[in-house]
């Protein structure tokens, strides 16, 4: 009878609830089986996923126990399921796209409701594309070695719409706002008869990397990857290494109060690289500039309504300046 526990295996693609609820029935033909026998069946019974993998960091003896630890996994495939895939028609299951995890149950269902209502948004085959003017839709940009390189800036659209290229942010400042503001833009969009990629897109998510930044309710945060570049980082021994670290420093320049004047140092460094002994210059300046990423930097978003502050600082070599708002009586 006990060996009945050890035929129940969780199919592929199988969720955790499921299989769970086929071993519990297995279950009831062998009704003095013990905690441990029960544990140990239905975890030798699991599929290499992520809860398999969690077992051993806390690793558990009892079923019961054990069905506690499930029970987590089990609502979060339930969360997956339901709001990172907003399903099309019931005929047509392949029309997906994806959806924030950390919303109210009433918003997601309205935002699966809205996106629902407008599929035809949407480029779900080739077919669906209406034949655009390519001069419309089409970025050039002159290739010719001798030409001074353009750097695109990114765009601002109305009130809530960043446009950089071909990436496009719709922001809000509150959830419940979301869905007003989508359907303003699937109208500007319906108008134009531009599509969407279903494959590409995630809606009502609180956070998202957004041209190399985190987008987020609090404003803009500074990509982790590119902090912990300039963390890691060595006092530079060369010129080389002097010129990637203002490269790095550059990449975040957005997030350094007087950037420019923290790079002086560096930039001296590079005009006279054959006067100076790099390694001698540089180590004081490179902690400093380490210490401006001890916590992750934020720019936080003005309010609208807001009296912003336009602040000058002015240095014999470099001028800065900055937006600052009163928020909270700060």
């Amino acid at each position: 009878m006990e060996l009945s526990f050890f035929v129940v295996r969780q199919k592929e693609n199988e969720p955790l609830k499921e299989y769970l609820q086929r071993f519990n029935a297995a279950a009831l033909e062998v009704p003095f089986a013990t905690q441990e026998l029960k544990a140990s069946a239905f975890s030798q019974g699991l599929l290499n996923g992520d809860f398999f993998k969690s077992l051993p960091k806390k690793p558990v003896s009892k079923f019961d126990a054990l069905l506690v630890r499930a029970a987590k996994y089990i609502n979060m495939e339930d969360v997956q399921a339901a709001k990172r895939e907003s399903r099309g028609e019931k005929r047509d299951p392949e029309k997906t796209t994806r959806i924030g995890s950390k919303m109210e149950n009433i918003v997601q269902e309205k935002i699966i409701q809205c996106l629902r209502h407008n599929m035809d948004i949407f480029a779900w085959t080739p077919q669906d594309l209406d034949g655009i003017d390519p001069n419309m839709i089409t970025h050039h940009l002159n290739i010719d070695p001798d030409v001074k390189p353009v750097k695109e800036k990114k765009r601002h659209f109305r009130r809530n719409v960043e446009v950089y290229v071909d990436d496009m942010l719709v922001k809000s400042k509150e959830a419940k706002d979301q869905i007003t503001d989508l359907e303003e833009k699937f109208s500007v969009l319906r108008y134009y008869r531009l599509k969407l990629n279903p494959g590409t897109f995630a809606f009502g998510v609180q956070g998202e990397r957004f041209l190399g930044f985190m987008v987020t309710q609090r404003g803009t945060e500074a990509n982790p990857l590119k902090i912990k570049a300039i963390l890691d980082m060595k006092a530079p021994t060369n010129v080389n290494e002097v010129q990637k670290l203002t490269g790095r420093i550059a990449a975040l320049g957005h997030f350094i109060s007087k950037a420019v004047e923290k790079s002086l140092p560096f930039f001296k460094v590079l005009r006279k690289a054959k006067k100076v002994r790099v390694g001698y210059l540089l180590p004081t300046s490179i902690r400093r500039t380490q210490g401006v990423f001890s916590k992750t930097p934020l720019i936080g978003e003005i309010n609208p309504g807001g009296y912003p502050l336009f602040v000058s600082l002015n240095h014999p070599q470099a001028v800065s300046s900055v937006l600052i708002c009163e928020e909270g009586g700060k």
